[in-house]
């Protein structure tokens, strides 16, 4: 009964000791936190709902600063405790810098190290404004062809390769991979405005994407169907807000 009794109390102390961990652990430099988020924005935090360790709630952009728009309200869930012990709350009403990236059920991930405090907004701003923070080099054709051709990391391509084109059944030519996987023509520089790809209020280009090469809306060169859509929905939108704004 004793051995029972202190294997279960260092089951809970395990429990407890990495609870302490995830909690307690020292957030990595800021810099590097704003420059890997996808969205970063300050925002307020709206309609939360409690179930069970886990809290749901809606963050109301107030400043934008990268990948959302004024007043658009972001879907964002954490863990309030492991067990007894308490891992991280925010409360209703509450204000603070978002720098989102990784998602759980859907939702945007909102911990202490991801909701920083409203009197770093300047230095956030201030990062983000830092030419290529947050933004990988889009390197040019010759550039990219010099360095090997690789591939992003961060891309994922439904069924395969882009160096390969099933429907004809043949392999592409450097510069149709190039155009593809950047969105922009392999020869003659970017899309004049486009700041090197797409207009930053867009946020970043979707991830996984077809392997099929079209014509871009907009001038933007080629690449697959997914990124075609994405452009197209963006220029909806900004078209909607330039008919709304002139009225």
């Amino acid at each position: 009964m004793k051995i029972l009794l202190l294997v279960g109390m260092a089951v809970l102390l395990g429990v407890a000791d990495r609870a302490f961990c995830l909690s307690m652990a020292p957030p990595r430099p800021l810099a590097e936190r704003v420059a890997e988020a996808e969205k970063v924005f300050l925002g307020t935090l709206m309609d939360r709902v409690e179930d069970g360790d886990w809290v749901r709630g809606e963050l109301r952009v107030d400043t934008a600063l990268r990948g959302v728009e004024e007043k658009q309200q972001i879907k964002v869930i954490w863990r309030k405790r492991v067990g007894d012990f308490q891992v991280y709350d925010a409360k209703q009403g509450a204000r603070g810098i978002a720098l989102l990236g990784d998602k759980h059920e859907g939702r945007y991930w909102l911990r202490a190290d991801k909701f920083e405090p409203v009197e770093k907004l300047d230095e956030v701003a201030g990062l983000v404004a830092r030419k290529g923070c947050g933004k990988p080099k889009v390197p040019s054709f010759e550039e990219w062809v010099k360095a090997g051709k690789p591939l992003p990391e961060d891309r994922m391509w439904t069924g395969g390769t882009p160096w390969f084109d099933e429907t004809k059944g043949e392999r592409r030519s450097a510069e149709e991979v190039y155009e593809m996987v950047y969105g922009q023509p392999a020869k003659g520089g970017a899309k004049a405005g486009a700041g090197g790809r797409f207009p930053a209020h867009w946020g970043d280009p979707p991830r996984v994407q077809t392997r099929d090469l079209r014509p871009l809306p907009g001038g933007y060169g080629q690449g697959s169907s997914t990124l075609a859509n994405w452009i197209k929905a963006n220029m909806e939108k900004d078209a909607a807000r330039a008919k709304g704004g002139a009225k």
